[in-house]
């Protein structure tokens, strides 16, 4: 599992409401589930582009769920998305397996955002 080529994923989100999603992780070299059950450490970055400040981060137990032992979860929280607006963002997902040292992508890809008109703040 040394080496990791970083899947590419694009997600469309509306902006104002939350995003779920499930992503199953397989190795490319051999087709087979690629197990990250022993992940100590998952994090998705968002920024507008890679040179600029992160705009949300989400982790392990805060956005992102390991669900059985292949697949993350991922939520993002309306709060998040009403952050951002009709645009296109880049994201990564970095992770690091437990007593592992040189953290590894698992991945990246684009973020498009429809925007919305109206807004009831709760």
């Amino acid at each position: 599992m040394d080496n990791v080529r970083p899947g590419i994923a694009n997600i469309d989100l509306i902006q104002n409401e939350n995003y779920e999603e499930e992503w199953e992780l397989t190795d490319d070299f051999t087709g087979e589930p690629y197990d990250i059950s022993t992940a100590s450490e998952i994090v998705l970055e968002v920024k507008e582009n890679l040179r600029l400040h992160t705009i949300f981060r989400l982790t392990l137990g805060n956005g992102i769920t390991i669900v059985p032992t292949n697949k993350i979860k991922i939520l993002i929280h309306h709060s998040l998305t009403r952050k951002l607006s009709s645009k296109r963002y880049q994201f990564d997902v970095l992770f690091n397996l437990s007593g592992g040292t040189t953290p590894s992508y698992l991945v990246r890809g684009q973020i498009n955002v429809t925007n919305t008109i109206s807004r009831i703040l709760s």
